[in-house]
């Protein structure tokens, strides 16, 4: 079974505005994140400038793989989840607004890109709406490709480490589950249960059913 350290990138095309300082911290708590989304550890990610992009395009990159790129807010843009139609001729916060069609990415259900600044973003934020900035966007985007495939950080040596830690308190469990499955059965039917939406931190449980499913 081949070991690999996972990798993931995120490429930039030129996206004026955006404050790269910045995104690396917001990029920094993705590893708390989707460790209590998953149980699952991603590596720190490495943002890359990228010369042969579109000026407004970023694009992910998860062990070697490119993603869909995903087209960035203009400048004087922000992101709100509300269907664009929604928005035409009617007024809100007594005024109109001008949008375009957007999405939202972990979804991809339709959203608006709304014309306006941060003040107009902090207007629809207050009042309860589903916001994002121009840098939040490329944020909230990156965030959404990396937990449509949590599987891909699955590695053979973390599953070993999560066994050993798991057979500290459940023994039996672990030996009974390694004399039924081999690793590699074993990791590929994890890998399938995470990218179905269960959790690594409820590694007893996913071993249990895998038992009974067996027996």
């Amino acid at each position: 079974m081949e070991n690999f350290q996972p990798t993931i990138q995120v490429h930039l095309g030129k996206l004026p505005g955006i404050d790269r300082a910045d995104l690396e911290i917001e990029f920094s708590g993705f590893q708390e994140m989707f460790f209590n989304e998953f149980g699952i550890i991603i590596p720190i990610i490495e943002i890359v400038e990228d010369n042969e992009l579109a000026e407004n395009l970023f694009q992910v990159i998860i062990n070697g793989e490119k993603q869909p790129p995903f087209e960035s807010l203009q400048e004087g843009e922000f992101w709100l989840y509300m269907e664009a139609s929604q928005l035409e001729g009617e007024s809100y916060f007594e005024r109109t607004w001008e949008a375009r069609p957007g999405i939202e990415p972990n979804t991809l259900s339709e959203a608006a890109i709304v014309r306006g600044g941060e003040t107009d973003r902090q207007l629809w934020a207050d009042s309860g709406s589903a916001t994002r900035s121009r840098q939040g966007y490329v944020v909230f985007s990156v965030a959404a490709q990396i937990r449509a495939q949590p599987a891909v950080f699955l590695t053979p040596d973390l599953l070993h480490y999560y066994l050993s830690r798991l057979n500290e308190d459940y023994p039996d469990l672990v030996q009974a589950v390694g004399a039924l499955l081999d690793n590699e059965t074993l990791l590929e039917n994890l890998k399938s249960r995470l990218n179905d939406g269960s959790s690594i931190q409820n590694l007893p449980r996913l071993l249990e059913e895998m038992l009974v499913e067996k027996i």
